[in-house]
């Protein structure tokens, strides 16, 4: 068990980290908005999709504790209600966030090695970087919240995936509500893989 200083280091933390995210997200997202180019290049519209996959996981860190049930953790105040929003928000950004990175990287493979025009990048790759995230990003959490594979996670001070009580999967003797992460994201992320190399 963490003394109540490092309880409340470990809440207070992720808040200034995830506020220097959310501005560093907010900025990239202000700054292509505001150019006289905008979103006019599949460049562009990769970067604007992680920075708004990337908004929403930084507001669910700035959140750290406070969404999580009341006497839980330090500056907990929130609920079961609030835990689950904080992993659906979380989870929505992770995967976004995860998958704009692979489709970044498809991206710079094709005009860096392959030395592939934007124009045909624009009509036949783009919608798959961009529909590959959005899809997954948005399954993913409905998944974790319809299993209740959700709970407090007390090592990073905030709501997430997780299971029902706490490391029931580790204890024989507790039956398991929902078994958390070692059940959904290997089946989620192996037919999510399934799904991106056929």
């Amino acid at each position: 068990m963490l003394s109540k200083g490092k309880n409340l280091t470990l809440a207070v933390t992720p808040i200034i980290t995830g506020s220097i995210s959310f501005v560093a997200s907010f900025t990239i997202i202000f700054s292509i908005l505001r150019s006289n180019v905008k979103l006019s290049n599949s460049y562009r519209r990769l970067v604007f999709g992680i920075s708004v996959y990337g908004l929403l996981l930084s507001i669910s860190q700035t959140s750290s504790s406070v969404p999580m049930p009341v006497d839980t953790y330090s500056l907990a105040s929130g609920n079961d209600t609030t835990c689950a929003i904080q992993t659906f928000v979380g989870s929505l950004g992770f995967s976004g966030t995860i998958f704009y990175s692979l489709s970044l990287t498809i991206y710079f493979l094709l005009v860096v090695k392959y030395d592939v025009c934007d124009t045909k990048i624009t009509k036949h790759v783009e919608p798959f970087l961009h529909a590959i995230p959005i899809i997954y990003s948005s399954v993913f959490p409905i998944c974790v919240l319809a299993t209740k594979n959700y709970n407090v996670d007390v090592q990073t001070a905030s709501c997430m995936i997780g299971s029902r009580p706490l490391n029931c999967y580790d204890d024989p003797e507790v039956d398991c509500i929902s078994k958390g992460d070692p059940i959904i994201l290997p089946l989620i992320l192996g037919s999510s893989m399934i799904a991106i190399f056929t």
